[in-house]
Order: structure tokens, then C-alpha cells, then sequence
């Protein structure tokens, strides 16, 4: 609009140079001008007035403007962080996924041990079932085996020997032919040697053979006979004595060794 009021003003000037002679003609001219500047004038001013409201209008969105942006960048950072937790989060799933078939194959272990478990299980039903059958079967014969087996857990008396031993027995064996029998004797209140017998046995009677005396040791200890051991195939002994303040011994004897029992190797 400017341009235009500005060309018209000057076409008005030029128009004013050329007809400046015709001053009285173009009054009315002029007047109409005048009235035509006035409105145009008019004009201007609401459009500077337009035109301010349009500059405080740019100020208030710059502004707004400047404050997206600002918060652009903050979604921006806000992004950045979420990638990072999003990197960390799909590490994690990685290792989950890993995790769980780790825990699939130990599934897998332990159906195939479940599996082998319920066999086993299967196979001890079996054997239950066998052995139910059995004692059913043992039940049958227990009748007729209870004679028989209190017959055999009864122990009878056959004979014994106690005045011709003088002291306690501590140990004793059986010869490998079950034709003899050795004790070792411990200490009494009247002696402090060692000594052992052999006993005959004829299946019903004990009867004497000899006896003998384990070499003497340190008459302060407290020795004492521990065990007797026939040998498995021979006539030959091992006799052993321990004592508070030494070693133990080990003595063999042959106990018919010079018709009568031998000395210890």
C-alpha cells in the first residue's frame, strides 16, 4: 500500500509540475488528493499498528521457538540415555536367552535322569514284587522251619576248665584241626608273670597238655596278654602282650616243641 500512495504521489507531483498552470482547474483535483492522502494516511497507520502487533506477535514465538528447542534438546539427551539402557537391556535379554538354555539343557539332563530314575524305580518294583512273592513263600515254610531253627540256636554246655588255671583269662583260640585250645592268662593277686595254657579237645572233654611263661619285661610295667592267634595250617602260635610304658611284643610258640610247649622264636 506504501508503494502504491508513494507512486500515486508522485504521479500526483508530476501531474502538479504539468498542470501547475492549471492551478485553478485542478483544485478540486487536489482537494480530492488531500482527501485521498488523508485515507491512506489513515490506512498506514493501522497497518504499522498491524505490523507492531505482528513484531510482538514474532517476539512471543521466537520465544516459544527458543523454548522447543530447548526441550528438543532435552528429548535428545533423553534419547541417548534410553539407547544406553535399551544396549544394556538387550545385553541382558542376551544373557537371559543364555541363561535359559543353559537351564533348558539341565532340564533336558534331568528328564533323561527322571527317566532313568523311574527305570530304576521300575526295575525295584520288580524286585519287590520277587521278594513279596519270596516272603510269602518264607511265610509258608515258617511252620515248618521253626522247629528246626530254635533246634539250631540252642547252645548245650560240653564241659570246662577253671581250677587248673589259677588266673584270669584275658584271650584264647582254637587250633586249625580244632583238636586244641590256647589261653592266655592274665596276672593275679600272687604273681606277676604271664603265663598260657593248652588244652586238649576231643569234642566232648577239655583236658590238659602244658603250659607255659611269657618272658619277663619290666617288672614296674602293667603287662598284660592282648591275643592269641593259632597259625591257620600249623601247630605254631603268635601271642602277643602290650604294657603301659613300652612296646607291644609279639611272641610265637611252638607248643609241642621238646614234648612240651616249646620256648617262644
Amino acid at each position: 500500500c506504501c508503494e502504491e500512495a508513494i507512486s500515486c504521489c508522485d504521479a500526483l507531483t508530476s501531474e502538479v509540475d504539468t498542470i501547475a498552470t492549471q492551478i485553478d482547474g485542478i483544485i478540486s483535483d487536489i482537494d480530492i488528493l488531500d482527501s485521498c492522502c488523508d485515507v491512506q494516511a489513515s490506512q498506514i497507520n493501522t497497518i504499522t499498528t498491524q505490523i507492531d502487533i505482528l513484531d510482538s506477535c514474532c517476539d512471543v514465538q521466537a520465544s516459544q521457538i527458543d523454548t522447543i528447542v530447548t526441550q528438543i534438546d532435552i528429548l535428545d539427551s533423553c534419547c541417548d540415555v534410553l539407547t544406553s539402557q535399551i544396549d544394556v537391556d538387550t545385553s541382558q535379554i542376551d544373557i537371559l536367552i543364555s541363561c535359559c538354555d543353559v537351564q533348558s539343557s539341565q532340564i533336558d539332563v534331568l528328564e533323561t535322569c527322571c527317566e532313568e530314575a523311574l527305570s530304576c524305580c521300575d526295575a525295584q518294583d520288580t524286585r519287590i514284587e520277587v521278594l513279596e512273592s519270596c516272603c510269602e513263600e518264607f511265610q509258608d515254610l515258617e511252620c515248618c522251619l521253626r522247629g528246626l531253627i530254635e533246634d539250631c540256636c540252642r547252645a548245650d554246655f560240653i564241659d570246662q576248665v577253671d581250677s587248673d588255671l589259677g588266673k584270669p583269662v584275658s584271650a584264647f583260640d582254637w587250633s586249625f584241626d580244632e583238636q586244641f585250645v590256647v589261653v592266655g592268662l592274665g596276672k593275679c593277686t600272687t604273681s606277676t608273670d604271664l603265663r598260657f595254657a593248652i588244652y586238649s579237645f576231643d569234642g566232648t572233654t577239655l583236658t590238659f597238655v602244658c603250659d607255659g611263661v611269657v618272658p619277663e619285661g619290666d617288672a614296674n610295667t602293667n603287662r598284660q596278654i592282648t591275643s592269641v592267634r593259632w597259625h591257620p595250617s600249623r601247630n605254631v602260635f603268635a601271642l602277643s602282650v602290650t604294657e603301659n610304658a613300652g612296646s607291644p611284643e609279639v611272641f610265637i610258640y611252638d607248643p609241642f616243641a621238646g614234648g612240651g610247649c616249646g620256648p617262644a622264636v
